[in-house]
């Protein structure tokens, strides 16, 4: 589906005021290798409140918006210095979500090479499987050009054409995850094997091609199954991991934030083949898994 309007997340990194620029420029073409019109852009910047000084950052937008001759959208929330990584995320999409819904427009993000092998790591260690692989990448709600792009050839197209930025100095604290994934481990495995970027690269792409494979035969199980109650000796006669991806599949259309870790959707399964009539079972703070006698439902809290 293509789009005639566009929230572009700005943080006020190098990554996003490069491709602000990108695109204010028209250097970055749609799916169908149009130029995108400026006039269907719109400037998102989410102020997580964390840092004290971020109110800078939303300055520098701010003006990169008027220089571009954009609409802008901003938000400032109060997270905690402590807050977690999920949290601010969430905090995050949800108001870039409105900005979507508010212009009809899609969510256009400066992910990029690099981030995409730091969440592939990231997700690894977090247990998420498969999906964690390829959990960076376009779809119809979010498109993300950059995925191909190296950070470091970002920050030589901001220095030859002059495009300020400002660096998040909460970056440089490991108690993030993401932080010590690119700071530490990432740069200890390419000391160890200097090709290393490249064959997660090659991973990355691997799975794609899985997860194209596996949406096919999923889509075929699920129109299959009755829309409202679920008969529970499926996922008893069916092999544990088609179970996990039914699981997973099913309550990600109710929530589609939801991120469970393989633990969650192991203890979903096994709470379905043996749990008792009546029960439930919390999956999430939003998800919770019924159970009648023969049969099983997936709700939204």
């Amino acid at each position: 589906m293509e789009h005639s309007k566009y929230v572009v997340a700005v943080s006020g990194g190098v990554d996003s005021m490069v491709l602000l620029d990108m695109l204010a420029h028209s250097q970055i073409l749609n799916a169908s290798g149009s130029q995108i019109a400026k006039e269907g852009l719109i400037v998102a910047h989410f102020d997580h409140g964390i840092r004290t000084d971020s109110h800078l950052d939303e300055a520098l937008v701010r003006a990169a918006a008027g220089q571009y001759g954009l609409p802008y959208e901003v938000e400032r929330a109060s997270l905690r210095a402590n807050s977690s990584e999920a949290d601010a995320r969430e905090a995050r999409y949800k108001f870039l979500r409105k900005c979507c819904s508010k212009h009809s427009a899609q969510l256009i993000t400066a992910h990029h090479q690099d981030d995409v092998l730091e969440t592939m790591l990231l997700n690894l260690i977090r247990g998420t499987g498969w999906r964690g692989l390829v959990s960076l990448d376009s779809t119809n709600q979010i498109w993300r050009p950059l995925l191909n792009t190296p950070k470091s050839e970002l920050v030589d197209y901001a220095k030859q054409h002059g495009i300020q930025w400002r660096e998040d100095s909460t970056n440089t604290n490991e108690a993030y995850l993401r932080n010590y994934i690119r700071r530490t481990l990432l740069p200890a495995m390419q000391a160890r094997k200097p090709d290393v970027r490249k064959e997660l690269a090659v991973i990355y792409k691997a799975t794609k091609t899985l997860k194209t494979n596996i949406a096919t035969e999923l889509h075929n199980i699920i129109n299959n199954l009755p829309s409202d109650s679920i008969p529970r000796y499926l996922f008893i006669m069916w092999p544990d991991a088609v179970g996990l991806e039914v699981i997973y599949t099913l309550l990600a259309k109710l929530d589609d934030s939801w991120h469970p870790t393989r633990f969650q959707l192991e203890k979903t399964l096994h709470f379905i083949k043996t749990g008792l009539n009546g029960k439930k079972l919390e999956v999430s703070k939003q998800l919770r898994v019924e159970l009648q006698t023969s049969t099983l439902q997936f709700k939204k809290a």
